[in-house]
This record gives structure tokens, sequence and C-alpha cells, in this order.
């Protein structure tokens, strides 16, 4: 029950902060709209009067494909840039996310100077957080997948078949995939225990969340990947209507268009949820 309940609660004091949801959208949306509109013109210089574009519209074309690949001499800047603006994309994330906190905090009425203030304040903290997890994690793949070479590069000449080979491949990843599981809940405690107590000492705080995790085990899990199952089935949704739609014209991708923006608009009002519910079992 205590899972369910900080799920409903986290339900209702996101919708009761829609507007903080609306804001962080309307902010993803011009981050994205200052990146497509030069990409476009890029990209039309790039394609100038070829039909390949056409061709790719009306479905998967390896063959159309494989030519824009090899013709496209921009592609490669398109790809040297993307890698900037994933890193800029993290970093409003992390950014955001204190003043989503903040907010759920502070328990007042949603303000843009309140949220941005909250995004302000703690925001040098959870680049710290960042950074620590970031080494965390790269020490986890060490840990799990070195003895994991070393088992298969040992007993690769020895096996009777590849196939115990792949099961302890296949180990390996779910051990890396628990791990991951278990560090993404204490990096999200680890933001709510800095907010909610205004923690100065992040490394501290990290253990401190990571004891509240396996005391609370039981529902951290649970609340978790609950708070999955909505942008899974999102995503699937849209997978479904993007292949009955299709983007074959004009008037389709208008429709595919706007699909996605809502879709887009849910991928962050279930973000806020998931603070809002793991903020509520937290705080009980």
């Amino acid at each position: 029950m205590k899972v369910i309940n900080s799920y409903i609660s986290g339900f209702k004091m996101s919708f009761r902060a829609m507007k903080m949801a609306f804001l962080i959208y309307c902010i993803n949306l011009i981050l994205a709209l200052l990146v497509v509109f030069p990409m476009l013109n890029f990209l039309k210089e790039g394609f100038g009067y070829s039909m390949l574009p056409d061709a790719l519209l009306k479905g998967f074309d390896f063959t159309s494909l494989t030519e824009f690949l090899r013709s496209f001499k921009g592609l490669a800047t398109i790809i040297a840039q993307a890698r900037w603006l994933i890193f800029f994309y993290l970093i409003v994330s992390i950014f955001m996310s204190g003043g989503i906190l903040f907010i759920f905090n502070s328990n007042e009425k949603f303000s843009i100077k309140a949220f941005l203030n909250g995004c302000v304040h703690y925001f040098f903290r959870f680049i710290k957080l960042f950074l620590y997890m970031l080494v965390f994690n790269l020490l986890i793949a060490v840990v799990v997948y070195l003895p994991m070479s070393l088992i298969v590069s040992s007993a690769s000449d020895t096996v009777a078949s590849e196939a115990s080979l792949f099961y302890i491949v296949l180990v390996s990843v779910i051990i890396h995939l628990i791990l991951l599981i278990i560090l993404q809940m204490v990096t999200y405690y680890t933001k709510i225990c800095i907010v909610s107590e205004d923690s100065r000492k992040v490394f501290r705080t990290i253990f401190c969340s990571l004891k509240f995790v396996f005391k609370n085990f039981a529902s951290a899990l649970p609340l978790f990947l609950l708070q999955l199952i909505v942008p899974l089935l999102l995503l699937v949704i849209l997978f479904v209507l993007n292949r009955a739609i299709g983007m074959t014209s004009g008037f389709t991708i208008l429709i595919m268009f706007f699909i996605q923006q809502g879709f887009i608009f849910s991928r962050v009002f279930s973000r806020v949820w998931m603070f809002g519910s793991q903020y509520n079992l937290y705080s009980k």
C-alpha cells in the first residue's frame, strides 16, 4: 500500500504542478526549435535537388539510405554537433531537476521565479552528483565486464558450445542492469535528500541515500519500476500510431508532429511524476 499511496500522491502533486510541467515542455520545445531550424537549412543545402528525402519518406529503403550516407558530405558535422547538443540537453535536464524538487519541497504554489530559484540554488550540487555517479557507473562497468571478459577468453577454447559463452554474457548484462537500476534510484533519492535537507555534502549524502534505498528496498524498487510503466506504454502507443498513420505526406507529418508533441509533454509529466512519487516515499 505504501508504494501505491506514493504513486498516487506523486501523481496528485504533479497534477497540481501542471504549470511546471508545461514550462519544462516549453523549454524543451524552444531548445529543439533552436536546433531544428538550422539543421533543416543544413540538410536542404546538403540534399540539393536529390530525390532521397522523398524515397526515405515512403519507408525504409536500404539502397536510398546507403546512397544518402555515401553522398551527404555534412553528415560528420551533424554528428559532431549532435554530441554537443546531447551534452547541453543533459546539463539543462540537471538544472531543471533542482527546480522540480524545490517546488515539491517548498509546498508552495508554483511560480516561475520559485522554480528558477530552485534550479540555480541546487545546480552545482547536482552537477557534482552527476560527476560522482558517472564515476560509479564506470566502476560498475569495469567490475562487471572485466571478470566477464577474462572468463569468456579463458573458457572459449574449453566450452562445448557457444551457448555457454552467451549465458555468461547474459548473466553479466543482467547483473549490470540491476546495479544500474539501484544506482539510478540512489541518484533520485540523493537529489531529494539534498533538497529536503539542503545538504551541501553531496558525497556523504550519496551513501545516506544508498542506506535509505536498501532499508526501504521493498518499497523503493517497486515504485521505481511502476513509474516506468507509463513511459513505456506511451512509447508503444507512439510506435503503433506512427506505423498506422505513417509520414508519407505533409498532412500525415503534421498529424504525427502534434502526436509527438503530446508524447513529449507526457514524458515531461512522467518525469515530474517520478520525482513527486519518490519525494512522497522519502518524506514518509
